[in-house]
């Protein structure tokens, strides 16, 4: 009997460091985030110009996204390294204006995404704190607007279109509340996708992820 609990107690040594390691705060954590972001910074020449031709105030509305984040721990306590993707798309907009003798309708439409790696500082415990995402990645968006003319005699038809495909960046800054493994780190978000020429997009906003950690 003496043995056997000689036995037993060696066998619980030789555990115990594994249910330390066990016991340690979780390694990833995935990200799940609804995003409702603007992108009215983009009023340049392009809008202006439109707007003057034909006469048509151009009204930006909230675009909805969609944003997929993995973030690792490292050796270092307050930083996490993060690689994620997300997908923006905007509702159509439909406008028909009549007016004597002339009526004319209008279509705008936004849509794009985009993958990012980078990392993200933490500042808190378990529970609550602050955190930021400062990343760069490849993105592209496309932009529709048409003007449609319903007049035979009109020949003023417009469709134009707008796209960028390239690096870009990606930043937030906010603050997480978790209960247990699960949490919300609500964030101000900002994304900039560069493009050829003139062409770029810049998007501001919120990301509402919730948080799951493994």
């Amino acid at each position: 009997m003496m043995k056997l609990n000689r036995f037993i107690l060696f066998i619980a040594f030789l555990i115990q460091p594994s249910l330390l390691i066990k016991a340690e705060k979780p390694i990833y954590q995935l990200d799940i985030g609804y995003m409702l972001v603007n992108n009215n910074l983009n009023r340049n020449d392009y809008y202006i110009n439109n707007e003057r031709s034909f006469n048509e105030k151009y009204i930006v509305k909230p675009t909805y996204g969609l944003n997929l984040k993995l973030s690792k721990s490292t050796s270092l306590e307050y930083i996490r390294l993060c690689v994620g993707s997300l997908f923006i798309q905007s509702p159509a907009s439909y406008t028909l204006n009549i007016i004597p003798d002339h009526s004319k309708a209008l279509y705008y439409r936004l849509n794009g995404g985009g993958v990012y790696v980078g990392i993200c500082p933490t500042i808190g415990n378990k529970n609550i704190g602050l955190t930021a995402d400062l990343g760069i990645g490849v993105f592209s968006f496309k932009e529709y607007r048409s003007i449609y003319h319903y007049d035979e005699s009109s020949d003023l038809d417009t469709f134009d279109r707008r796209g960028s495909s390239g690096l870009g960046a990606i930043s937030s800054v906010g603050f997480y509340a978790k209960l247990g493994k699960m949490g919300i780190n609500p964030q101000l978000q900002a994304i900039y996708s560069g493009g050829g020429g003139d062409t770029s997009f810049t998007f501001w906003g919120l990301n509402i992820p919730l948080t799951f950690s493994f």
